[in-house]
């Protein structure tokens, strides 16, 4: 395969250690070989990123790549079995008992959250405008979404926003982690890992993490119990397509774990604390970190680019008027139309996973004369294939109206795969969408925003999610 000229044992590794450096590398890289390249980091590591989509069709649509790659151990001391890191049977299982829990329906039941977690947002932000601040809004979004996810995961209110934890520090701690083991061919054998002082760290760390979740689950459990003897609250058999009967206190909100516990509670094939544990980890690591990256870039793009900010508050001024206390509904996400625009041109720009990749178990074929041999991980880089200026003429450039539909006629649908796609596409996207139409729109509701530092310049790392290399600081002026 082509690629550039590496190193012996650890391949491309030195050249990609720094993070600032991997996409624009990446992007030369791809300049110069074409769009399957060959990427290795350390002795066992392969890597055939693709970034046509006409072979990222082909992998994700596949049966036979349905395992994660190699980078993917390294989520295991975490996330465990989950559905981000199973594959094969256990996740066709697993995938077939959670999509219940992203029905439309249910989904609606949480919009509330979004709104009472954003408004908390808002009013930090208010208050920093009066202290007459620039405000640095990466942490202020990775609290926010770790708000949202830890009440609709796990039933549980953590205050993020208000109050610091060691379970919210253990959570953005991690994937620091995860990012530096898969980056370092050296700190890769688990017990080389795990005598360094980065990997005694992520062992008290994981302890932290692991220690909250079951304490959480127990919790639940107990008012679960007591909830289905009084019968406070159910969701009944077939209703949004449940196969099992969801009981949560009448002064309690449901939340995604609540079905979990059904399933354990009512099923034949049971789920163990420790299964339970693994999604719910699952869902706190995937709804917490992609959808803070998802809203900083968002939000960044429309602050670097007044104009389209400037058509983002007439369409919400024409969908609330000069009421910007109104809870935002389900019924108003679906008229922010120029907001989606943004975000969907925001994700192509700055997806917020940086890779995906597939463990290839047996011969693939990729093509007539491409035959793909066992070892190899399939990765595909989402930032890659949407800056192809062959799928996208002017690449660099921030243009919303590239995804209506009659600018989207014709473009193959594998071109844009911010949640993947296929087989293995992301089972929360619609929550992470409706989660960033909402507290987007209850920011441009109140503020005009501009950035500290006009002439500043981002570099995209790409951690486990898609990170600016600088804080994003921002001036505001209430409307």
């Amino acid at each position: 395969m082509p690629g550039a000229k590496g190193y012996p044992i650890v391949g491309h590794a030195l050249q990609l250690l720094q993070p600032e450096v991997v996409m624009g590398r990446l992007m030369d890289w791809r300049g110069t070989h074409g769009s399957r390249l060959k990427v290795i980091l350390g002795y066992t590591a392969y890597n055939l990123f693709l970034t046509d989509p006409k072979d990222i069709e082909k992998v994700v649509n596949s049966h036979e790549l349905l395992n994660k790659g190699s980078n993917y151990d390294f989520v295991r001391p975490w996330l465990g079995y989950g559905l981000l890191t199973q594959g094969g049977e256990k996740w066709y299982k697993r995938r077939r008992m959670l999509t219940p829990a992203f029905h439309f329906s249910i989904l609606e039941t949480f919009q509330h959250v979004f709104n009472e977690q954003s408004a908390v947002l808002v009013k930090i932000m208010r208050e920093k405008l009066e202290d007459k601040e620039n405000i640095e809004m990466n942490s202020l979004f990775s609290l926010c979404a770790l708000d949202i996810i830890s009440e609709t995961a796990m039933g549980r209110k953590l205050n993020c926003q208000r109050e610091s934890t060691p379970y919210v520090e253990a959570v953005l701690r991690q994937s620091q982690f995860i990012y530096k083991r898969w980056m370092s061919p050296w700190l890769q054998n688990d017990f080389i890992w795990s005598i360094s002082p980065a990997g005694r760290e992520d062992k008290a760390n994981l302890k932290t993490l692991h220690d909250f979740t079951e304490n959480v689950i127990l919790e639940r459990k107990e008012r679960y119990a007591l909830a289905k003897e009084e019968k406070s609250v159910v969701i009944q058999p077939d209703e949004n397509h449940i196969t099992e009967s969801v009981y949560f206190s009448k002064k309690e909100r449901f939340a995604f774990l609540d079905l979990l516990l059904s399933i354990q509670d009512s099923s034949e094939d049971q789920l163990t604390d420790a299964d339970i544990r693994e999604e719910t980890d699952t869902f706190m690591f995937e709804g917490h970190d992609t959808a803070a990256a998802g809203l900083l870039w968002s939000f960044y793009l429309l602050v670097k680019n007044p104009e389209h900010q400037a058509l983002v508050h007439s369409e919400l001024d024409g969908i609330f008027g000069d009421d910007t206390h109104r809870s935002i509904t389900s019924n108003d996400l679906t008229k922010m139309k120029y907001l989606e625009l943004c975000i969907k041109e925001s994700l192509r720009l700055y997806p917020s996973v940086a890779f995906m990749s597939r463990k290839v178990k047996r011969e693939f074929r990729l093509d007539s004369e491409t035959l793909v041999p066992p070892g190899v991980d399939v990765a595909m880089c989402p930032y890659l294939t949407h800056r192809d200026p062959n799928i996208y003429p002017e690449p660099e450039k921030f243009l919303p109206t590239r995804h209506t539909p009659e600018n989207s006629a014709g473009r193959h649908p594998y071109a844009y795969i911010p949640f993947s796609a296929g087989l293995r596409n992301c089972i929360g996207q619609r929550f992470v969408q409706a989660e960033m139409k909402t507290v987007l729109a209850n920011i441009f509701r109140h503020f005009q925003v501009q950035l500290a530092d006009p002439n500043e310049t981002v570099v995209p790392l790409p951690e486990i999610v898609m990170r600016p290399n600088e804080d994003i600081r921002v001036a505001l002026k209430l409307r």
